[in-house]
């Protein structure tokens, strides 16, 4: 697979779950919400790397964190938060399960 290839899943991904891919960086990674934030994070395959060829392949981890919510919140944002963090998990899980990777020529 391509990094393009991998940008096009990030993003259409975002999409079906109601988010925006930020397509400023190598891999897209999602727009931070208000609830959750959503990262990637490039780590080298080194074992699958094929040095003679100059091939190298990166795996891609998803990370998903909840974002601190402070104050005094009403049970509406309670819920917009509840709601966004459970598309949020849907979407790191199912990008987590497909085990992201890339190759490229280095």
């Amino acid at each position: 697979m391509t990094r393009q290839e991998i940008n096009n899943i990030i993003k259409e991904k975002a999409e079906t779950y109601g988010f925006e891919a930020d397509t400023n960086s190598r891999v897209y990674g999602i727009r931070q919400r208000n609830y959750i934030s959503i990262q990637f994070f490039e780590t080298s395959d080194l074992e699958k790397t094929d040095w003679e060829n100059k091939i190298g392949w990166m795996n891609i981890e998803v990370k998903a964190s909840i974002c601190r919510m402070g104050g005094e919140t009403t049970p509406e944002e309670l819920l917009a938060a509840a709601e966004e963090i459970e598309r949020g998990a849907k979407l790191a899980r199912e990008l987590q399960e497909l085990h992201l990777s890339y190759s490229e020529k280095f």
